[in-house]
């Protein structure tokens, strides 16, 4: 983790933060007159560059957007793109259904017609 912070101190890297959420432990850096320095409270920071704002509690990191609307999870992002795929399983299934509806009437529309023709009836002047 000090060879990152070194490069990234050698390299003009602006904010540095670091999160570990098993630990539930926030720390970050920023960009001084010559070197990053430690931020010392995290705690409802807002980044100068990004605008995103760290709210962080013992309960844990949530980040803010610029506009003030909070980051999803990847619990959430799982959760809505699962809903999303059954939504199209479900429509996809809906059409597929429909699909076999006009296939099955199709076939007994050609069945009713040869039947109509072997009793001597042409379909296509009734």
């Amino acid at each position: 983790m000090a060879q990152k912070q070194t490069f990234y101190d050698e390299f003009g890297v602006e904010e540095y933060y670091i999160y570990d959420p098993d630990k539930n432990d926030l720390s970050g850096l920023q960009r001084g007159e010559q070197s990053l320095n430690v931020i010392e409270d995290m705690s409802d920071w807002v980044s100068p560059r990004l605008g995103i704002r760290f709210h962080w509690t013992e309960e844990g990191l949530t980040l803010y957007r610029p506009d003030g609307s909070r980051f999803q999870t990847l619990q959430e992002i799982k959760s809505e793109r699962d809903a999303v795929q059954a939504e199209r399983d479900a429509a996809q299934a809906e059409r597929d259904a429909a699909q076999a509806e006009r296939d099955a009437a199709q076939a007994q529309a050609t069945r009713l017609a040869q039947r109509l023709r072997e009793l001597g009836v042409n379909p296509d002047e009734l």
